[in-house]
């Protein structure tokens, strides 16, 4: 874990991800927390490992594989958890993909 502003993050996020992909973006979990109570915050940052992303609408499947697909074009890497397969998905099956920056 690391102790990470998430002031910093969020600007982070906002300029690695393309403006036209944006608005499919929210950000969840502890750096969403974070970022809600950062004025409360005791210290400069909160302790994680990752930023949880979830892409809107929900359930937009083949929103989310062009938004993986964008990204990839891009230069992102796939981590080795990410993992993807073939369409259509079945909702019990909906693939994660770990995406990091170039």
């Amino acid at each position: 874990m690391n102790k990470l502003n998430p002031n910093v993050i969020f600007d982070m996020i906002a300029h690695h991800v393309p403006p036209e992909l944006r608005g499919n973006v929210v950000i969840i979990g502890s750096l969403a927390a974070a970022y809600h109570y950062r004025h409360a915050l005791k210290s400069d940052g909160v302790n994680t490992k990752d930023a949880d992303v979830v892409v809107q609408p929900a359930g937009a499947l083949f929103k989310c594989a062009e938004i993986a697909n964008k990204l990839l074009s891009l230069g992102w890497r796939r981590t080795e958890r990410c993992r993807p397969s073939a369409a259509p998905w079945q909702l019990a099956d909906v693939p994660v993909s770990t995406l990091r920056p170039r």
